[in-house]
């Protein structure tokens, strides 16, 4: 049987089936979500799960060990200062609305970025 694909849906990881048109979470048995769902409630659909270290959200890439700014990929920190942030607590995932304002703020972010140039 074929692996069908895993993203995240407001931060939250679903495996997607393409024949069925359904999404199904990972973390919770009893709750799937249709792509016109998905659509209709504006969720975000990404790939990678978002990491926010000191209120800052990052993208991470298992090869190269390096986390990348969600809005700007020039800004990155290495897996070792991961480690330490989440030492300090200073690491979160949020999920579902609070990761919808996390994603809003980097929007504003990017936005103030390209306002200076």
């Amino acid at each position: 049987m074929k692996e069908l694909p895993t993203v995240f849906l407001d931060n939250i990881q679903f495996r997607y089936d393409p024949e069925r048109g359904l999404f199904s979470c990972l973390s919770i048995a009893s709750w799937d979500m249709t792509l016109e769902e998905v659509r209709r409630k504006g969720v975000t659909v990404s790939f990678y799960e978002v990491t926010v270290v000191r209120g800052i959200p990052y993208l991470f890439d298992e090869k190269a060990d390096t986390f990348y700014r969600l809005g700007n990929s020039n800004v990155r920190i290495s897996g070792d200062e991961f480690y330490l942030e989440d030492l300090r607590g200073m690491v979160s995932y949020p999920d579902g609305e609070e990761f919808r304002k996390v994603v809003a703020r980097e929007r504003d972010y990017m936005a103030g970025l390209s306002a200076l140039r």
